[in-house]
């Protein structure tokens, strides 16, 4: 507190704390200045943060310039959505009626000493969760040590010995929860195919398929999408694309200062060019009004005003965390995948798959580090709660669901073709399909209409090829029971979940064939029979 301060009395009115200059390095090492009725907080991604002390209404001078140290010390050492959800906190105390009763006595000068029976109120309302008192309990125990804050000796003990906890975390990733945990392998599936299928037709805008396809293989925080720049996509000697991801957690990860280093695969490092591309031909057709702007990877159509002129300014043209977290929903909703486990259209933002991400890594047998590692987490505190998941939660998946799943999935996609003699090869008997169920007596589903070699394993590569064929009376149900049947095995040995999983696409693609031919001859899929050779699947859905 400055001398200043501590010799100015206790008067009635005072709302704005004594100016406390400008500092040459806030938590992000820029410039702030903390002087007036408002302190406009630096953060790339929120323009707006800001600490308006008219807000708080405190009487009391002590305790408005404790208060002040309390969020200079905050500015400085943490983000700034922390230190406003603190003010934010702090403003909500001062309505409590307890601290009214004190705040707004007729008789200032000879007010009594604030005492504690606020912090019972708010906790009792059962409004208020246990982070938000934590944040009022951190203030009123800094301010207390604070000379003239109007604190209470007894009560800062009284508050002192509380010990309020963290709420419960990761609730959805242990319930499984089906409507806000991780998506499971057949929903993931499903989705990757509607993004596939959207980028093939231009259904969807670009920009928000390569974020979901980026969520879903990276399981990045909405904060990182928002910071990324066309210059961190890269391809190592020219072949093998990178994406070079902003840290953000902990305290020394200051804004686009360090990255970790992603491999992509080729459909995401497609998605980024032609991404790139595009904003090109954008500024092309609209040139920006200032050079200064960062090529944000997902930039806006205008720039944030209120980062102009501030040490943020490169910043303007960056779609905020918000603008991402809605895009990455929007477009799962327009994808229209529907989720087998809630019968509704899959919906999904940046934490589900987030989710995902890390409960795929576990069931691969990542380590903690490597997990924490991956989420860009400082530590493993968060990381434990995915640690308690058991370690079979892919879901179990027989030909019933696999008849349900097949036409969502869209994993089929050759042509149906109603005999050998109506496909394109169909006269060239080297072009058969068997069905390599290990019988002796195995018939042929279908024709390759490829006219080169391809070298991959027949069926199983063929039922997801655009150039496979099956015929409608092929035996595709026994192709179907051999998959499922392996699959099975792989599980009962207790292998991990991508190599379990490793055919799963493969199966819904000969399930959505099943499905198809059945359709084309006008009967119902026998789904009982395929069902009942003693497969029970995959493993138990919850």
């Amino acid at each position: 507190m400055t001398a200043v301060a501590r010799r100015l009395p206790p008067i009635a009115d005072i709302v704005v704390p004594a100016d406390r200059g400008k500092r040459p390095n806030d938590y992000y090492g820029d410039e702030i200045e903390l002087n007036g009725p408002i302190w406009k907080l630096n953060d790339p991604d929120k323009d707006r943060l800001a600490i308006d002390w008219k807000r708080l209404g405190i009487r009391h001078r002590g305790l408005v310039e404790a208060t002040a140290d309390f969020m200079v010390d905050l500015i400085l050492s943490t983000s700034a959505s922390n230190a406003a959800n603190h003010f934010d906190r702090i403003c909500a105390v001062t309505k409590l009626r307890a601290f009214r009763l004190w705040n707004e006595a007729p008789l200032p000068h000879f007010r009594g000493e604030l005492t504690h029976t606020w912090f019972y109120e708010a906790r009792d309302s059962g409004s208020w969760s246990k982070s938000q008192l934590s944040y009022a309990l951190r203030w009123f125990m800094f301010c207390a040590k604070r000379e003239d804050s109007g604190i209470a000796e007894f009560a800062a003990r009284t508050l002192g010995a509380i010990t309020i906890g963290g709420g419960p975390k990761a609730v959805a990733v242990l319930k499984l929860d089906p409507k806000s945990g991780p998506l499971d392998d057949a929903e993931t599936t499903a989705l990757l195919q509607a993004v596939a299928a959207a980028r093939a037709t231009k259904s969807i805008p670009l920009k928000g398929l390569a974020a979901v396809w980026l969520c879903i293989i990276l399981g990045p925080n909405p904060r990182q999408l928002s910071l990324l720049r066309e210059e961190d996509f890269r391809r190592i000697d020219g072949a093998h694309p990178e994406l070079s991801i902003p840290r953000i957690k902990g305290k020394d990860a200051r804004i686009r200062q360090q990255f970790r280093q992603r491999k992509l695969d080729e459909v995401a490092a497609s998605l980024i060019e032609e991404l790139i591309a595009e904003n090109a031909a954008r500024r092309l057709a609209e040139p920006w009004t200032d050079e200064q702007f960062g090529r944000a990877l997902f930039f806006r159509d205008s720039h944030r005003k209120n980062l102009l002129g501030r040490p943020r300014h490169e910043y303007a043209m960056h779609a905020t965390s918000i603008e991402m977290g809605r895009l990455v929903e929007k477009t799962v909703m327009s994808l229209e995948v529907h989720s087998p486990r809630t019968g509704k259209t899959l919906a999904a933002g940046p934490r589900r798959f987030r989710y995902t991400f890390a409960t795929r890594l576990l069931r691969e047998g990542a380590s903690p580090n490597v997990i924490a590692d991956l989420l860009d987490h400082s530590d493993l505190q968060t990381v434990r709660h995915y640690l308690n998941l058991r370690g079979d939660i892919v879901d179990k998946l027989d030909a019933a669901m696999a008849m349900d799943l097949a036409p969502i999935a869209q994993a089929f996609l050759g042509t149906l073709v109603a005999s050998e003699g109506e496909a394109l090869q169909g006269t060239t008997r080297t072009s058969r399909i068997f069905a390599a169920t290990n019988d002796p007596t195995d018939e042929a589903v279908g024709t390759c209409g490829s006219l080169s070699f391809c070298g991959l394993a027949a069926p199983r590569a063929c039922y997801t090829c655009v150039k496979f064929q099956p015929w409608i009376d092929g035996p595709h149900d026994a192709v179907l029971r051999t998959l499922l049947s392996d699959r099975e095995e792989r599980r009962a040995r207790g292998l991990n979940g991508r190599i379990v999983s490793m055919n799963d696409n493969t199966i819904l693609a000969v399930a959505d064939v099943i499905r198809r031919c059945e359709e084309a001859k006008g009967t119902v899929p026998q789904i009982t029979s395929l069902a009942s050779d003693g497969i029970d699947g995959f493993m138990e859905q919850s």
